[in-house]
């Protein structure tokens, strides 16, 4: 199993951060590999709140939440994908930083197709996909901080 770390400090309070992240519709305005997202669930917030979503330029996800304390941790895991990886989840843990926030993230994902997977993702795709997690947080940090400078 694969295990990445992220931290990133947002000029934004928890409460603001932990909306964007419990809105799970709105990924597509902060995830640049997101082109279209919905809700598969009734539930629109908290444990068992599930989403689709439609990748560019192609691919898909099903997610939902795992865990959930309201303006504090917001984790998810993916139920099913296109991606060549398996056991995909990952826990957002929000910690006030002064007037901001500190987002510190734990992701894990198991790559599929054995020895010869692990060695990719070794050579290729952990770097990858931790860049696309470093612009995914850059964008949650845009959209988090343009909310709070909106009047």
């Amino acid at each position: 199993m694969t295990r990445l770390h992220h931290e990133v400090r947002i000029d934004a309070p928890p409460a603001t951060v932990f909306a964007l992240l419990d809105d799970l519709e709105a990924v597509q305005r902060y995830n640049p590999v997101v082109a279209r997202t919905r809700y598969t669930s009734e539930a629109r917030s908290g444990v068992g709140a599930a989403r689709h979503c439609e990748f560019q330029p192609k691919g898909f996800s099903d997610e939902r939440v795992v865990g959930w304390e309201q303006g504090r941790v917001h984790a998810m895991e993916v139920v099913r994908s296109s991606w060549p990886m398996r056991d995909i989840g990952w826990r957002a843990e929000l910690r006030r930083d002064g007037a901001g926030t500190l987002l510190v993230q734990d992701t894990s994902y198991v790559v599929k197709g054995g020895p010869v997977g692990a060695l990719l993702d070794a050579l290729v795709m952990r770097r990858k996909f931790a860049g696309i997690l470093d612009a995914i947080l850059a964008g949650l940090k845009r959209e988090a901080e343009a909310r709070e400078r909106a009047p």
